[in-house]
């Protein structure tokens, strides 16, 4: 292989996939503990689904 100073494709496509894995991995270490919040207080969801309904209802009137 000769060194040219540039990245090759797949040294850019493993740096992507170890991102990706990186983020799965944090989602399935978080997951356990959200759903165990949401269990021990269902009104998370309430106050969730407020929230976005806020952020909905600020952007429809500023358009």
């Amino acid at each position: 292989m000769l060194i040219t100073g540039q990245r090759s494709i797949s040294t850019l496509m493993r740096i992507i996939i170890d991102i990706i894995l990186v983020i799965n991995l944090v989602a399935l270490i978080l997951l356990p503990l959200w759903l165990q919040a949401l269990y021990n207080d269902p009104g998370l969801i309430t106050q969730l689904d407020r929230q976005a309904y806020l952020v909905k209802s600020e952007n429809e009137l500023t358009i």
